[in-house]
């Protein structure tokens, strides 16, 4: 497979312009931001998109990313302006020198493989890593949190082929290992919403879908991910009848940007 640097992939940085057409960010003028889990899908798309703010805006915008591995981003970021990377793991007390104005918690093993291998710290790297999370926001004065959730907390659907809001509840097995990953980033929406209540910590909740995108990385097992790279190395395709049958959310890393951009600036409690 012909690996291309993102920012040289020409339909992603137009993608990019086209979400930041009617830019309103303003609000992120001359302030900190810390994106967790920043060199996952979501985490360094949302990077790219704070340093084209830098960049063509001249926003100003001090980046903390913040990744368990520090030399996997080094390359990845090469000459990004305001960009300041830290090794931290969310499981352990969060301890950077810096104040976050905003954070975007993204960190999380998000797919299938690591759900499958590792359930417990997939359990506890969701809901210590938001506990972690909330506490820097409130030792800081954080002015926002926006927690990156995930559409499967609504669990398996009784609705066929129509669409539910934020209200509807599916059945979510809690005797499953496998459901080691909604349940957890359940828990962890409560954990959010309660610091919210009881410490007055302003956060956002986004439940993106299997979102796909250049950004996704060489290890991500979810299906989207693994077919498009099969395509890229010409493997041959098999679908299984289960799946193409089935009906399935798919949100792709443009539409993100406008869900972050939501989250910024709409004071909602939760965005699908």
């Amino acid at each position: 497979m012909v690996k291309v640097a993102i920012k040289n992939i020409k339909l992603y940085q137009e993608n990019i312009e086209k979400a930041l057409k009617n830019n309103k960010f303003e609000d992120l003028k001359n302030q900190s931001v810390l994106i967790t889990g920043a060199n996952g899908l979501i985490g360094s798309a949302i990077i790219d998109v704070l340093n084209y703010l830098n960049g063509k805006f001249k926003y100003n915008i001090n980046i903390i990313a913040a990744v368990r591995n520090v030399n996997k981003l080094n390359e990845r970021f090469k000459g990004y302006k305001g960009l300041t990377i830290l090794e931290q793991d969310v499981t352990n007390k969060i301890e950077i020198p810096y104040k976050a104005d905003y954070i975007i918690h993204a960190a999380s093993n998000a797919h299938p493989k690591a759900y499958s291998e590792d359930p417990v710290g997939t359990m506890l790297g969701n809901f210590l890593g938001m506990n972690n999370v909330m506490e820097y926001a409130k030792s800081c004065g954080c002015k926002r949190v926006e927690y990156v959730s995930s559409g499967e907390v609504y669990g398996q659907s009784d609705i066929k082929d129509i669409a539910f809001n934020e209200e509807y509840m599916g059945k979510v097995d809690s005797t499953n290992p496998r459901n080691c990953y909604p349940l957890s980033k359940l828990a962890s929406e409560t954990l959010c919403i309660s610091y919210s209540q009881q410490f007055g910590i302003e956060t956002v909740i986004a439940r993106p879908c299997h979102v796909y995108g250049p950004t996704q990385t060489e290890s991500d097992t979810r299906v989207s991910a693994q077919f498009i790279k099969n395509v890229l190395e010409g493997k041959e395709q098999k679908v299984n009848h289960a799946f193409a049958s089935g009906l399935i959310s798919q949100l792709g890393i443009k539409s993100f940007f406008d869900i972050i951009e939501l989250a910024i600036i709409v004071s909602s409690i939760m965005i699908n």
